[in-house]
């Protein structure tokens, strides 16, 4: 049995799943709003509107906190990485990657027939299953 995700997959050219390259375009796009300036050789501090962060270049971490969660560039993220000339996808977790989406329906999954169809066993059919 085909399936269609994993045709769909296997012909993308991106190295992410189609949403998580979806999420690191619109965040590309938003990291053009914001500025980047050093604070000192480890900080680097990210303006957006009124608000400030921080990047840690040591432990690459920012304190927008959705870097460190979801392991994907965020806006923040992104405008630190430009400002550094680094590759995005270096910084993606493999969850996120086209081969592991791949991988995801490498293994067959059968479909179980109608309920009605089932041969059950006189023996299992007997057993009381009462609810919680």
């Amino acid at each position: 049995m085909e399936l269609p995700n994993k045709n769909i997959t296997k012909l993308t050219f991106v190295k992410l799943a189609k949403e998580s390259e979806d999420l690191l375009t619109e965040n590309y796009i938003q990291s053009f709003k914001l500025k980047v300036k050093p604070s000192n050789d480890e900080l680097l501090n990210i303006y957006e509107n009124e608000k400030t962060y921080i990047w840690n270049m040591k432990e690459n971490s920012c304190t927008y906190n959705w870097f460190q969660v979801d392991e994907i560039p965020y806006p923040h993220t992104l405008a630190i990485l430009k400002e550094m000339n680094q590759d995005s996808y270096d910084y993606c977790s493999e969850f996120f990657t086209k081969e592991t989406m791949i991988a995801r329906y490498q293994a067959m999954i059968y479909p179980i027939s109608n309920q009605s169809n089932w041969n059950i066993p006189t023996k299992i059919k007997e057993i009381l299953v009462l609810p919680p």
